[in-house]
């Protein structure tokens, strides 16, 4: 039951990985319901309180996703005002406190189902998952940065071999150059040697 389980979080954990490329409503939802099932059969809850419960973990899942906030990225945080900065961090409370409701919301609704037991074991299952996610979505980022590298190698590897037929080129029209001089130096000897014998 243990390996079925950590299998199941683990196509999860890539399922999701996946669905933040393409973040659509419907698929996180889907996506949700499918990790309360994994849940719910961690749990050894019957088909009912299942249902109840997986109803229950969606909501609560949409809205942990309706507080996350948007990851805004600021290309000097030194040039913010110290009034931008005081207000982001006074969003950032405001945001944890949203989440603490939320979760003691959600806390009291999965009593109503589950044992506390239960309920930790639940948190505790959530937090694992959530790791995994972490780790997984770390290896992609390191796999594309390793991409990348890759791309960069192959790009110069490209500029070195026109680099080197540009060389081979010039090396060819020199020794042509050299030649044909060498030529019209052996020719004109040749006439000069002529026009001295006669």
């Amino acid at each position: 039951m243990n390996k079925l389980f950590i299998t199941g979080v683990l196509m999860l954990a890539a399922l999701m990985s996946s669905a933040a490329a393409e973040p659509t409503s419907d698929r996180r939802t889907e996506l949700a319901q499918k990790e309360g099932r994994l849940f719910a059969d961690k749990l050894g809850l019957d088909d009912s309180t299942a249902e109840k419960f997986i109803k229950i973990f969606v909501e609560n899942q949409q809205e942990k996703w309706a507080l996350q906030p948007r990851k805004q990225r600021h290309k000097n945080r030194v040039d913010r005002t110290d009034a931008q900065i005081d207000s982001a961090i006074n969003a950032q409370f405001d945001n944890s406190q949203k989440l603490l409701d939320m979760r003691k919301k959600y806390y009291k609704q999965y009593r109503k189902l589950l044992t506390a037991k239960q309920v930790q074991m639940l948190y505790d299952q959530e937090s694992k998952m959530n790791t995994r996610m972490r780790g997984a979505n770390a290896d992609m980022q390191r796999k594309r940065a390793e991409m990348r590298r890759k791309q960069a190698d192959i790009q110069r590897k490209k500029a070195d071999v026109q680099r080197k037929r540009a060389e081979m080129q010039r090396d060819k029209q020199r020794k042509r150059a050299e030649q044909q001089r060498a030529r019209a130096e052996k020719a004109k000897k040749a006439a000069n040697e002529k026009d001295i014998q006669q």
